[in-house]
């Protein structure tokens, strides 16, 4: 998420990465003139050019996974709410609450004994 001041600084920075052609023909957007020669210049960037070996850590295939498709221009291929809590990269959360729902369930059953 990029926190700018204004929209043409945040549309630049999209387009550098999201890629410029496909942001404007996909969404029938209407280009500032004044912008043009900046923002039409830029093609779409994988998501793992932005990992470097400091984050590298962070950057696991389900998780690049995971940001490609949320960070979709436009919205209408962009991955559902339902469908974003299913995807494998909550796996490891998901196992950890049926673990803690287990262990919850356990103590409550030794406590009725």
């Amino acid at each position: 998420v990029f926190f700018f001041n204004d929209t043409a600084t945040t549309e630049i920075y999209t387009e550098q990465i999201v890629g410029s052609v496909r942001c404007v023909q996909e969404t029938d957007m209407e280009m500032d003139s004044n912008y043009e020669d900046v923002l039409m210049s830029h093609s779409k960037k994988p998501w793992t050019s932005f990992i470097t070996k400091e984050n590298k850590h962070l950057c696991s295939e389900e998780a690049i996974d995971f940001l490609s498709k949320l960070l979709v221009y436009d919205h209408a291929e962009r991955i559902l709410p339902k469908e974003a809590m299913l995807h494998p990269y909550f796996q490891p959360v998901v196992e950890y609450h049926k673990k803690q729902q287990k262990v919850a369930q356990q103590a409550q059953m030794q406590a009725q004994k």
